[in-house]
């Protein structure tokens, strides 16, 4: 059965709901299951959650128009309200959160185009030399390097790559004809297929350190005990030769 408290922290996720929704809804969820008390008024919500009654009233009509609660008619002061139980609302909610990100996403390739114009691609980090350690968000400075290829991506990990953000960055990479290798330790046979359709040239071989690296000169590695590592542009290394050596030694999938 799943818990009050793990539902809210995963409608948290959405970034849909304000903290005191969140709150009231929690409230009025425990007392449906614990106390079996069905219907409530917006002054037993007040006390129960330490907030005013007007604001009790408001957001109690903020989750209702959000399709979570629902109220009879009737002055403020004798409303009762209860749990929407006429039907689910999480799968209406999904299709205001994709409508919202369709739009955003329509903003997003209006918004590409004109950085295009106004930035065209040139210089990688404007030729300067760059070096430093991370310890967080490797999935972001990871499709900024693949974003940054102009040529060629050879990538070693223990297995490929099943994060969005990644992979998209991929997918980016594959339709501006980036040539794009990757030897890796274990690959499942439906991925090795999809990979192989959009051109990707795979091996299978033990390898470290794990490492992405464009066109010779910006890379990234990635530690998955530490969840850290080196990110760096215009950097000479031994990373490519490195590949090289192992691509040789690896087996072909």
């Amino acid at each position: 059965m799943p818990k009050i408290d793990e539902f809210i922290d995963q409608l948290k996720k959405l970034n849909y709901f304000n903290e005191l929704e969140l709150k009231l809804l929690s409230i009025a969820l425990k007392k449906f299951h614990e106390e079996k008390k069905k219907v409530f008024t917006a002054n037993e919500i007040a006390k129960f959650s330490g907030i005013s009654v007007t604001n009790a009233y408001k957001y109690l009509y903020m989750l209702q128009e959000k399709g979570f609660i629902e109220s009879s008619r009737g002055e403020s002061r004798n409303k009762t309200f209860w749990l929407t139980q006429s039907n689910n609302p999480v799968p209406r909610l999904l299709s205001i959160l994709t409508k919202e990100f369709n739009e955003k996403k329509k903003i997003c390739n209006n918004v590409e185009r004109a950085w295009e114009w106004f930035v065209p691609r040139d210089k990688v980090w404007n030729n300067q030399k760059f070096y430093e350690k991370y310890e967080a968000e490797y999935e972001k400075r990871a499709s900024f390097i693949i974003d940054a290829a102009r040529k060629e991506i050879i990538i070693t990990a223990d297995r490929f790559f099943d994060d969005f953000i990644i992979l998209d960055a991929i997918k980016r990479a594959v339709e501006r004809n980036i040539i794009i290798r990757a030897i890796v330790e274990q690959l499942h046979p439906d991925q090795t297929e999809s990979l192989r359709k959009i051109g990707i040239q795979l091996r299978l071989g033990k390898v470290w350190p794990y490492v992405i690296i464009a066109d010779g000169s910006h890379g990234i590695t990635y530690d998955p005990v530490s969840k850290s590592g080196i990110w760096f542009f215009n950097q000479q290394t031994k990373y490519t030769e490195k590949f090289e050596e192992q691509w040789e030694n690896s087996q072909e999938i």
